[in-house]
């Protein structure tokens, strides 16, 4: 059978790039948004999020902010019952100070 006549398509467990701490970035706004952005996610078969907030000169999120931002979110997601792991890695601007900040 070839690919493009199975009746069904497979969806990705983890999401690996999305903006969802909120208002760090230009992402989500606010928790409450953020936690409908999340459910939908957990509607269409998500099981993990890996959230990639920018470190970028118009956005300078730090990796504290960013950790602190996620603790935030983790603590809303858990008291709200959605079923999912979200964790958090970042979205890298690459300019010239990138080599820099890669090399400390």
């Amino acid at each position: 059978m070839g690919l493009f006549k199975k009746k069904s398509i497979l969806i990705p467990e983890v999401d690996l790039h999305s903006h969802l701490i909120p208002a760090i970035d230009d992402g989500s706004q606010s928790m409450e948004q953020s936690l409908v952005m999340i459910n939908q996610l957990v509607e269409l078969g998500f099981k993990k999020i890996i959230t990639t907030p920018h470190i970028h000169p118009r956005y300078p999120n730090t990796a504290e902010g960013i950790m602190s931002g996620l603790n935030h979110l983790q603590k809303e997601i858990i008291a709200a019952a959605i079923p999912i792991e979200v964790e958090a890695a970042a979205e890298y601007y690459v300019d010239e100070s990138f080599y820099a900040k890669v090399k400390n």
